[in-house]
């Protein structure tokens, strides 16, 4: 009961701001620790109107499958210490292709697409922060953000709890290119394609993402526990 109490009066006492909208939370595996919830929340966001409640048909799009009816404006993630009522840290969530400071977040979408959907219905609210394990390490600590910009760029961003810095993160990804060995990464918050993947063994993924007409992106990707990031090679070809 308390805790729901805790939940419901956010803004107040962990330090968000009074207009903030809470979208989401989830506490974080005991096993990691105890008292520690994630917040989904936004700051003067906007409200799409939602295809349930207009009198035209919902007309289905690629970048539909994860937007839906949404919520959209600046997007933060924080983690809570809900034994000393206190955000530990926060992160911003950038637009993935222009890195503007804003995103948007379903609160109805169809199932069957990047994010779960709980009951029998078609359409429902989706669980945003749904703990898998992502980076390989066989521990459910992890999330994903999604954002299909068209019908062959899907990005996803990993989010997760640290517990080696008792706190949330984005894990970023630091990708060369393949055809210049000793050129310098570039750190991706933003990757194509990684969410869907399954890794070939541990810590480790190959995928390739398609863009028509004729051409294709090849990545190879690990996973470092030690530094919590990923690195990776990315080759461009024609395709097909």
């Amino acid at each position: 009961m308390l805790f729901a109490i805790l939940l419901a009066l956010l803004p107040a006492v962990a330090g968000l701001p009074s207009t903030a909208k809470v979208i989401e939370t989830r506490a974080v595996p005991s096993a990691a620790h105890p008292n520690r919830v994630v917040v989904l929340w936004m700051d003067a966001q906007t409200v799409s109107p939602c295809w349930e409640d207009a009198d035209e048909p919902y007309a289905p799009s690629c970048p539909a499958a994860t937007r839906g009816c949404s919520f959209a404006g600046p997007t933060r993630i924080s983690l809570l210490d809900t034994s000393t009522q206190r955000v530990i840290n926060t992160l911003t969530v950038p637009d993935p292709l222009t890195g503007k400071d804003t995103f948007e977040i379903p609160y109805v979408i169809e199932r069957g697409g990047p994010y779960f959907v709980t009951g029998r219905k078609n359409y429902g609210k989706p669980e945003v922060l749904r703990f898998r394990d992502f980076n390989g390490d066989g521990l459910p600590y992890e999330f994903a953000l999604y954002d299909a910009e068209s019908c062959s760029d899907y990005y996803s961003a990993i989010f997760g709890y640290s517990r080696k810095q008792d706190s949330v993160i984005n894990y970023l990804f630091k990708i060369r290119e393949a055809a210049e060995p000793g050129s310098v990464p570039h750190a991706l918050d933003w990757i194509e394609g990684f969410a869907w993947q399954k890794p070939l063994r541990p810590y480790y993924w190959k995928w390739s993402v398609v863009h028509p007409p004729g051409l294709a992106e090849d990545y190879e990707v690990i996973y470092r526990p030690d530094l919590e990031v990923f690195e990776g090679t990315l080759a461009h070809r024609k395709w097909p």
